[in-house]
């Protein structure tokens, strides 16, 4: 079990089927965006973000189960939002990876989850890129 927010989620990051999950839920992820990219272009900045936003939420209930994104509160309409989220999951599979060597198990290192909370004059300047791309092409 992971606990987000104060919710429990059939979730271990030291199951090696739920991090398979996770695996193929980055991959879809990945997927998403790109092909999400080629389709917004020339949207607004609303529609960036709430499809962002969507690719977050849909990320979050392929790992920890279906409605995991509405349980945690996120509506599809705050990327700061959905980002905490992301970043508070990759903080509780680490320390449940950390106690992998305490109970004497392997530990292989952390997950492929570099989210850190973005600040908001870094999410701007992340966002203004993304605008001032989409409007070049």
């Amino acid at each position: 079990m992971i606990t987000v927010c104060g919710q429990e989620f059939a979730f271990s990051a030291l199951n090696a089927s739920d991090l398979e999950r996770l695996d193929a839920a980055q991959q879809h992820l990945k997927q998403r965006s790109t092909e999400d990219a080629a389709r917004l272009k020339g949207a607004s900045m609303a529609e960036i973000l709430r499809s962002q936003c969507r690719q977050i939420m849909d990320f979050l209930d392929e790992v920890l189960g279906v409605g995991a994104s509405q349980r945690l509160g996120l509506d599809g309409n705050d990327l700061g939002e959905c980002a905490q989220m992301v970043y508070q999951i990759s903080q509780a599979i680490r320390e449940q990876q950390s106690l992998a060597p305490k109970a004497g198990l392997v530990h292989t290192g952390a997950l492929n989850i570099q989210l850190a909370p973005p600040s908001k004059a870094a999410r701007r300047q992340e966002l203004l890129a993304q605008l001032a791309a989409l409007e070049n092409d």
